[in-house]
């Protein structure tokens, strides 16, 4: 497993791999799925899940702060889950 993860890795991963999404988050309420979307090269942010539960819209973001979900997170199957879903290799 991976120590560390960076922007530039996530960037290729999505590009290689025409990745679209990536919604590692669900409503406590409505358990509806959310998270990130990856358009034009750019990362946006939507935390809203149209039950009311999440008041947060779409807002841009970056390949870091996906990043950063990984290196700052101390459970190792969500870290291995994320480099499955991101085909990213130690």
């Amino acid at each position: 497993m991976k120590n560390i993860l960076y922007a530039k890795d996530i960037e290729k991963s999505v590009k290689k791999n025409n990745i679209t999404y990536w919604q590692p988050y669900s409503c406590s309420i409505c358990n509806v799925k959310y998270g990130y979307y990856f358009r034009d090269g750019q990362v946006f942010f939507d935390g809203a899940c149209g039950c009311g539960g999440s008041i947060f819209g779409e807002r841009l973001t970056s390949y870091q702060e996906v990043a950063n979900l990984y290196n700052i997170n101390s459970n190792k199957d969500f870290k291995q889950a994320m480099l499955d879903y991101f085909k990213i290799g130690d």
